[in-house]
């Protein structure tokens, strides 16, 4: 499936004037971060979209309760392997920031992949 580039709070990639796409693998973590991006109920039409990471800040860091948000959005998402292991790392940041780090295998390629959010 081809999808078009989008990162979480951008506009659409653009490349030589015109919408780029990303890979099937680029596109997951593009989704990914969007949905643990987006509050629980954010939504309309799927009201249990997202992991309300964005809900928490502000909030004492409970680091349990983020990695297991972050492992429950992670099993929804379609090009995510739920048959293997999600690793998620949180720290907090000198800010009062959060980063998480996470890692997990693609369905399609069985690839370990990873990435990094912060809020």
């Amino acid at each position: 499936m081809i999808s078009f580039g989008h990162v979480y709070g951008d506009d659409l990639s653009v490349l030589a004037g015109n919408v780029s796409f990303v890979s099937r693998e680029e596109a997951t973590k593009q989704r990914i971060l969007r949905r643990i991006l987006t509050n629980s109920g954010g939504y309309i039409w799927h009201p249990d979209y997202g992991a309300g990471l964005p809900q928490m800040v502000g909030s004492v860091v409970d680091e349990e309760l983020i990695s297991a948000s972050i492992r429950h959005s992670l099993l929804s998402d379609v090009g995510v392997d739920s048959s293997r292991p999600i690793e998620v790392n949180i720290v907090q940041s000198s800010g009062g920031g959060v980063l998480c780090w996470v890692e997990y295998f693609d369905e399609s390629n069985g690839k370990l992949q990873s990435l990094k959010a912060e809020f």
